[in-house]
């Protein structure tokens, strides 16, 4: 007759059991993992992958591919876009790119900030057209770029640094008195150029100016139709 260790028999099962366990949860995915070592994930032995250590995160891949290293973030209730975060060769350096991109065919329709060691852009580029930029070192190195429009005598916030606008009058008259809409936060300093029927410069000049508006005044009645453009820069 054979004696059956019951002790050993039932560790035997229990970590048979554990092994079961640990398999599903690899099916499944874990939930979470402690690994002393960090992580390698990649899609073959010399493709791209996602190194996880102590230290970093890197996604590393072909930068020069179209498919070069990126991030999709997308929000469960926009079904319409999704942020892509992405790193390439440019040139001789590395361009990082944030844009926004519409979901049917990867093409950026919003925000958009490109990086690289020596330049930044920071723009709105709309699928429709229409960008809007401010570029630092880009496409002119150590000068800075803007493309768009300004707003057009729009009420202005206090903070505001710029308040801009062209307004123009449909008869003779000696000025104009303009207003920013709210108290601005500190004063404006109001450059202004007149226009007499409809493309002569006129004499004149800033007679007042406040937190709230300033007054332009003409040496004399202009002749006709006239239009006054300002540019005014908070101090």
């Amino acid at each position: 007759m054979v004696a059956v260790n019951q002790e050993l028999d039932l560790l035997a099962r229990i970590a048979d059991l554990q092994r079961q366990i640990d398999d599903l949860r690899k099916r499944v995915g874990l939930s979470s993992a402690i690994l002393a070592n960090g992580l390698s994930i990649r899609t073959a032995e010399d493709g791209p992958r996602v190194e996880i250590n102590s230290g970093a995160i890197e996604i590393v891949g072909d930068s020069t591919s179209p498919g070069a290293p990126h991030v999709n973030i997308t929000a469960d209730d926009d079904a319409d876009h999704y942020a892509r975060l992405w790193a390439a060769l440019y040139g001789a350096g590395t361009q990082v790119d944030l844009s926004v991109r519409r979901a049917s065919d990867g093409v950026i329709d919003g925000g958009k900030v490109l990086l690289w060691a020596d330049a930044a852009v920071f723009a709105h580029q709309p699928d429709a057209g229409g960008e809007i930029m401010i570029g630092l070192g880009f496409p002119y190195g150590g000068l800075i770029t803007i493309r768009g429009k300004w707003a057009d005598y729009q009420s202005a916030d206090p903070d505001d640094a710029l308040f801009t606008g062209s307004v123009p009058f449909g008869s003779a008259g000696t000025g104009g008195v303009f207003s920013y809409g709210p108290t601005m936060a500190s004063p404006m300093a109001p450059v202004t150029a007149v226009f007499d029927n409809p493309a002569t410069p006129y004499a004149h000049v800033v007679s007042a100016s406040s937190t709230t508006g300033f007054t332009v005044l003409f040496a004399a009645s202009s002749n006709g139709p006239y239009e006054i453009n300002f540019w005014c820069f908070r101090q």
